[in-house]
């Protein structure tokens, strides 16, 4: 065996034996997500397959208390952020109005 594949070798034993010795601790914390499309398909006047309720106590079982929404038409967001249930829920709703 050459120097070089026994050091590539040693190498990767080093790495894959740090990558098992270190492990990230869970996350707790609150989560905020930036990114929420609310478009039409899933909410569809609250009748979709997503209505504002289901989808506020999705994010309430995951820690998201503050989302940018955006959605098509701009319904969807409006009805978000205006329902007195968002604010019950804890969750704030940041508009991101399309043109």
């Amino acid at each position: 065996m050459s120097r070089s594949s026994i050091f590539r070798a040693a190498l990767l034993a080093c790495g894959a034996a740090f990558a098992l010795a270190t492990h990230a601790a869970d996350y707790t914390g609150p989560i905020f997500d930036a990114h929420l499309h609310y478009n039409e398909e899933a909410w569809n006047g609250s009748s979709g397959p997503f209505p504002p309720a289901d989808a506020l106590a999705r994010m309430q079982r995951n820690g998201v208390r503050a989302i940018v929404g955006n959605s098509r038409p701009n319904e969807g967001t409006r009805t978000l952020a205006a329902l007195r249930e968002t604010r019950d829920a804890g969750v704030t709703v940041v508009p991101f109005v399309r043109l």
